[in-house]
């Protein structure tokens, strides 16, 4: 079986500057950190938690993966530095940085 399990980045909310700070958790003491312990302590497998929409102790919103041992025990975090910034005139515009801090 699995011994490392990899989920996709913001899994847990939709994926939209306008719902960051509304799905923004604490890491590791949200809801969604406390799920992903339990399942990788039930599965006891490595869980990265891919990414969520994370509220930081400054009130700024990171986009952060969590990672989860199988015991359960949360082992780290990394909060994404090179944000999604994209502006095409008359095309398409879509900013990370406007929500969240890299």
């Amino acid at each position: 079986g699995a011994k490392l399990i990899c989920l996709p980045e913001c899994f847990n909310s939709p994926y939209g500057v306008k719902f960051f700070r509304e799905y923004a958790e604490h890491i590791p003491s949200g809801e969604t950190s406390q799920a992903l312990s339990q399942m990788a302590k039930t599965n006891q497998v490595y869980l990265v938690g891919g990414s969520i929409p994370e509220m930081g102790t400054d009130e700024k919103i990171y986009n952060t993966c969590a990672v989860f041992s199988p015991s359960g025990d949360f082992i780290g975090k990394y909060s994404k530095i090179h944000l999604f910034d994209i502006d095409i005139p008359d095309k398409i515009r879509f900013q990370e940085s406007e929500t969240l801090t890299g």
